[in-house]
């Protein structure tokens, strides 16, 4: 530059100086645009995540409230039958063929799918199914605990403060034959009722119970048309399973980094050692997530050859 001009000089520096400029802006920009860029996507994670947990807790109570309807169906349905005096005769009676037509009546037409009755001592007296082992039925509520809530029942039975007594029990095969019941695999929702003369005196104690295996009109409706997925179980073990994930028992998960084939999950205490668990497909939420990822990144991509011309 010593042949230059001082003006020539001045332009050239100038020139330099507005280039380099221009060079530090345009990385600096681009910089603070990949910087930008990966905030965005790491908030769009945690939003998707918090998201997709707030839905699965809505989701679970209602499925909760769909099982705690079947529960309050079974409950007044015991307490009507427990209630009428053809059931109080009836008993009174003796008649075992009255009383096995008059459950297997209820069963047929209410919201329960079986019926044991026994005495005030705890005896049985008759069910829902003409010629059920009615000594093995017994010996079935006594091995799965429930004979244990009736005779609390009939201890405290107060026609002026008519109680009932609620269950849940793991349905394994040998209890569902006890009582005569087919299906499963489920659970089954318990209601016990006493039944009083016109005196006041206990004369018997219903227990109904309610085969859940999933498969409920209303519950099966709610998992197909929000495309979920039920789970129920006993401390480890699961006792039913309907919808997205019903055949897996690997750990579902509502980490967002894991397999999109993962359902994510939201489990809460259904019953003291129950859990009640949703879960939703993994890859609807890595759809979402992806797609806005992909959004940002078209942004990020277009300002930068924007900058640089």
């Amino acid at each position: 530059m010593s042949g230059w001009s001082l003006s020539t000089r001045m332009v050239v520096t100038v020139a330099v100086t507005i280039a380099a400029t221009m060079a530090l802006f345009v990385g600096l920009t681009t910089m603070r645009l990949n910087d930008g860029a990966r905030k965005q996507v790491l908030g769009v994670e945690q939003l998707a995540r918090a998201r997709a947990q707030e839905t699965l807790v809505l989701e679970s109570r209602l499925a909760a409230s769909f099982l705690l309807r079947i529960m309050r169906e079974l409950e007044t349905d015991l307490s009507l039958l427990s209630g009428r005096s053809t059931t109080s005769v009836a008993v009174q009676r003796g008649n075992i063929v009255a009383i096995d037509l008059l459950m297997r009546e209820d069963v047929e037409v209410g919201k329960v799918d079986s019926i044991l009755v026994l005495d005030p001592k705890l005896n049985p007296l008759g069910s829902h199914r003409p010629g059920l082992d009615l000594l093995g039925a017994r010996a079935a509520l006594e091995r799965s605990g429930l004979l244990i809530s009736a005779a609390e029942l009939s201890r405290q039975a107060d026609p002026k403060n008519k109680l009932s007594r609620q269950a849940h029990v793991p349905a394994d095969a040998a209890l569902l034959d006890a009582l005569g019941l087919d299906g499963g695999p489920g659970f089954l929702m318990v209601s016990s009722h006493p039944v009083f003369d016109d005196f006041g005196e206990l004369v018997a104690i219903l227990i109904g119970s309610k085969l859940v295996t999933g498969n409920e009109p209303t519950l099966a409706q709610f998992l197909q048309s929000r495309n979920l997925g039920i789970a129920v179980g006993e401390g480890p073990h699961q006792l039913m399973a309907r919808g997205i994930g019903a055949d897996d028992n690997s750990a579902a998960s509502t980490d967002l980094t894991s397999s999109d084939r993962i359902p994510l999950t939201h489990c809460e205490a259904f019953g003291p050692g129950w859990t009640l668990c949703v879960k939703t497909p993994g890859e609807q939420v890595f759809r979402q997530i992806a797609a806005l990822t992909n959004h940002i990144e078209t942004e990020r991509t277009s300002w930068e050859l924007w900058l640089m011309g």
